[in-house]
């Protein structure tokens, strides 16, 4: 009795990971995740929710009996990007609630306005949080249209500190219907780590 996993390479709460048994002859299958979830499958999938490290036991049975194999799984915390989307026109900024954020991994795609790899709304305080994420740099547009143009800001992050939760404060700009129509916005710009 074994089994695999993947990823191996920092694992994340939040991640799905998934578990291969590469047991010999077995008929039936009881897993234990560590944390109270089971499975009775053969191959099956688990999340963890929280860091931190647990045992993953497979018990494997047969007509000649059962064996078992327990290896201790590390999951880490979750590597993520959170933005709260903001009017810039404003002398105490107003969250922009509903704003869209388009996540990209290269700025090409994101000038282009093309192929964003996540789109997430902004909630009531103007929060957007994308989790699970590779520790590479990331370019968003935020954008959030109303009668009368849209509001919008592009930028780009530094490279992301793994397994760590970066913040960023996006003040969106007010840009007219003419703007709004060509996606002609001011340059992307570095933003700023929130205090």
């Amino acid at each position: 009795t074994d089994f695999t996993y993947s990823p191996t390479e920092n694992p994340e709460a939040g991640d799905t990971i998934r578990f291969q048994s590469t047991t010999e002859n077995g008929n039936s299958f009881s897993w234990t995740f560590g944390e109270g979830g089971f499975s009775s499958e053969e191959n099956p999938s688990y999340i963890y929710e929280q860091a931190g490290s647990y045992d993953v036991n497979l018990t494997a049975t047969n007509d000649v009996g059962e064996q078992a194999k327990t290896k201790t799984l590390t999951i880490n915390d979750p590597t993520n990007l959170g933005f709260m989307i903001v009017d810039s026109t404003k002398i105490n900024p107003l969250p922009l609630e509903g704003a869209e954020v388009w996540l990209y991994d290269n700025l090409a795609d994101m000038e282009g306005f093309e192929k964003p790899l996540r789109i997430e709304i902004a909630d009531a305080d103007g929060i957007v949080l994308f989790t699970n994420l590779d520790p590479i740099t990331y370019y968003i547009w935020a954008l959030k249209e109303e009668a009368g143009g849209v509001w919008a800001f592009g930028a780009g992050v530094e490279p992301l500190a793994q397994n760590e939760t970066s913040l960023y404060l996006v003040p969106c700009d007010w840009y007219a219907d003419q703007a709004k129509s060509s996606r002609s916005f001011a340059n992307p710009v570095l933003l700023n780590l929130m205090k």
